[in-house]
C-alpha cells in the first residue's frame, strides 16, 4: 500500500514539474512577443508633404568647403523615423535615427555608431521635388552637430537639399546620385553615358506620392569607389 501511495507522489510531483515547465515556456513566449513589438521600428508615413512643398533658402553644398566644415563626413543608413517638428519657431523638420556605416570624417567621438538626423521637410511640406528618407535609405552625407531639446548626437545636412548623395545599387555596383545640382570637384567620378538605368533604380525604391517621378532632381551620377577616392584625399590636405 505504501508503494502505491509513494506512487502516486511521484506522478503528482513529475505532473507538477512539467506544467511548471509548461508555465515557464509560455511566460517565455510572451515575453520574446513583447520585447518584438516594443522593437517594432516606424518607417516614414509620408514621403511627400500632403499640404504642398516648401521652398529654402540654403547654402549651397561645396566639395571643398563642406568638408572643412563638417563634423561628420559618412555614408549611413537611414533606420528609424523619429518624429517630426511642426512649430512656428522652427522649419518644418524630420528627424531620424541612422547609422554610420564608413565614416571619412569624424571630429566628434570616435566611438559613435549612431546619430539622430534632421531632414528639411515633414508630412505636411516637403521641399519641392526632394522627397523624405525612408528605411533602408542609404546616403553619402556631410554632417554638422547641432542641438535640439529630446534628441542627443543630433546633426543636419550641410547644404541641405544640395547635399544629398543618395547611393544605390545596379548590376552589382553602387554609385551615388547627387539629388540637386552638379559638383564640378567629383567630375573625374561622374558616369558618362546612359544613367537611365541607374536612376530607374533610385526612383523604384521611392514609395512616394509623386505624380511625375521625372519631375525628382537627379543631375548627376557618380562611380562611389571614385567618390571615396576623392573624399580620402580630401583628408591629407
Amino acid at each position: 500500500m505504501k508503494q502505491i501511495i509513494n506512487l502516486l507522489i511521484l506522478l503528482s510531483v513529475f505532473s507538477l514539474t512539467l506544467s511548471g515547465c509548461g508555465s515557464t515556456a509560455k511566460q517565455q513566449a510572451v515575453t520574446n512577443t513583447t520585447q518584438q513589438v516594443q522593437k517594432v521600428v516606424k518607417d516614414t508615413p509620408h514621403q511627400v508633404g500632403q499640404k504642398g512643398t516648401m521652398s529654402t533658402s540654403v547654402n549651397g553644398f561645396f566639395f571643398d568647403k563642406s568638408f572643412e566644415k563638417a563634423d561628420i563626413v559618412a555614408e549611413v543608413t537611414i533606420q528609424e523615423w523619429l518624429g517630426e517638428i511642426d512649430s512656428e519657431d522652427i522649419l518644418e523638420t524630420t528627424i531620424f535615427r541612422v547609422s554610420l556605416e564608413k565614416i571619412f570624417k569624424n571630429n566628434v567621438d570616435k566611438n559613435l555608431k549612431e546619430v539622430n538626423l534632421f531632414q528639411t521637410g515633414n508630412s505636411k511640406r516637403t521641399v519641392e521635388n526632394s522627397p523624405l528618407f525612408k528605411n533602408g535609405d542609404r546616403l553619402l552625407l556631410y554632417l554638422k552637430k547641432t542641438e535640439l531639446e529630446g534628441y542627443k548626437n543630433t546633426y543636419y545636412i550641410l547644404g541641405e537639399q544640395t547635399g544629398i548623395f543618395r547611393i544605390v545599387n545596379t548590376d552589382k555596383q553602387d554609385y551615388v546620385i547627387k539629388q540637386v545640382g552638379d559638383c564640378p570637384q567629383l567630375s573625374d567620378a561622374k558616369v558618362t553615358g546612359n544613367t537611365d538605368r541607374i536612376k530607374n533604380t533610385l526612383t523604384k525604391s521611392y514609395s512616394v506620392e509623386f505624380s511625375n517621378l521625372d519631375k525628382i532632381g537627379m543631375p548627376e551620377t557618380y562611380n562611389l569607389a571614385t567618390v571615396e577616392k576623392l573624399i580620402n584625399e580630401q583628408k591629407d590636405k
